[in-house]
C-alpha cells in the first residue's frame, strides 16, 4: 500500500509541475515581432510577382521610412506613391529575388520597362492592400527572413 501512495504521489507531483509550467506561457499565434503582422501580406505579395522569384525577406515599417530609404537611392517619384494614407501607416515590404521587369509585376514601379534582381512588394498592413511593387537592384532597408520555408 505504501508503494501505491508513493507512485500516485509522484504522478500527482509531475502533473502539478506540468500545470504550473504551462501557466507560465500563453498560447501565441504570432512571432512576437512587428514582422509577424506581415503573415497576412504574403499571399498578396506572392500574387503581385505572379508566383515568380524566391522569397528574400520581409520588413514591417511605415511608408515614410521606406520613402526616405528609397529617396537615398532613387528620385522620389520612383518610390512609394504619395497617397496621404500610405505615408504614416504600417506597411509590409516583402522581397522576392529573381529577374523582374516593372511591366511584368502588378502595380510595378518604376513605370518604365526597367528590370532588376529584386521585387519589393509594398502591402498596407491593416488591410493587406497592395500599394506598389518596386523593381530594384538592392534592398534599401534591411529585411528579416523570418519565414525560411517559403520559397
Amino acid at each position: 500500500m505504501t508503494v501505491r501512495r508513493t507512485g500516485l504521489g509522484g504522478i500527482a507531483l509531475v502533473l502539478c509541475a506540468g500545470l504550473l509550467a504551462s501557466g507560465c506561457t500563453s498560447p501565441r499565434n504570432t512571432l512576437g515581432t512587428r514582422e509577424s503582422s506581415c503573415f497576412k501580406a504574403l499571399p498578396v505579395a506572392r500574387a503581385a510577382v505572379h508566383d515568380r522569384g524566391r522569397f528574400a525577406g520581409v520588413r514591417y515599417l511605415t511608408g515614410d521610412v521606406l520613402a526616405r530609404a528609397l529617396g537615398a537611392l532613387h528620385p522620389p517619384e520612383r518610390g512609394v506613391p504619395h497617397r496621404a494614407d500610405s505615408r504614416r501607416v504600417g506597411i509590409c515590404v516583402v522581397a522576392y529575388a529573381g529577374h523582374f521587369d516593372a511591366a511584368a509585376v502588378r502595380d510595378g514601379r518604376p513605370a518604365g520597362a526597367r528590370s532588376g534582381n529584386l521585387a519589393l512588394v509594398v502591402v498596407r498592413a491593416r488591410d493587406e492592400r497592395l500599394l506598389v511593387t518596386i523593381v530594384i537592384e538592392k534592398a534599401p532597408v534591411r529585411l528579416t527572413r523570418l519565414y525560411p520555408d517559403i520559397g
